[in-house]
């Protein structure tokens, strides 16, 4: 039984130490900033801040990982969540989908999605 376990557990350690031999691709563009939204419309100082600091890293295609992103099976969570966020809003390509969707479609798809996400049923 005792011997079981501890074969378990290495076995364990094994696979996820191996696992962080494998790197997934960052979220990281060449620097491009001509479809920021900010080249597009004007925003306050305060709001243009809290929304960098709160918002870019899932939002952009610009990402500053934490320290803890390095560790797998964190990486996929973290890599899956970004690109998720990313399909909602994108603000590194905001002015392309905006211009190529006109302002009413991508109203009314950026408010179906969202009430499908508030939507506890």
């Amino acid at each position: 039984m005792k011997t079981t376990l501890l074969m378990e557990i290495i076995i364990l350690l094994v696979v996820f130490i191996t696992f962080q031999f494998f790197r997934l691709e960052k979220n990281k563009s060449d620097g491009s900033t001509e479809n920021y939204i900010t080249k597009g419309y004007t925003i306050p100082a305060d709001v243009q801040g809290i929304i960098t600091t709160s918002c870019y890293d899932c939002h952009s295609n610009n990402t500053n990982y934490p320290l803890y992103s390095e560790i797998h099976p964190i990486t996929w969570w973290l890599n899956s969540h970004i690109k998720t966020r990313k399909t909602q809003v994108n603000f590194s390509e905001f002015d392309r989908e905006l211009s190529e969707l006109g302002i009413q479609e991508f109203v009314n798809r950026k408010l179906i999605r969202e009430s499908k996400l508030l939507d506890p049923f």
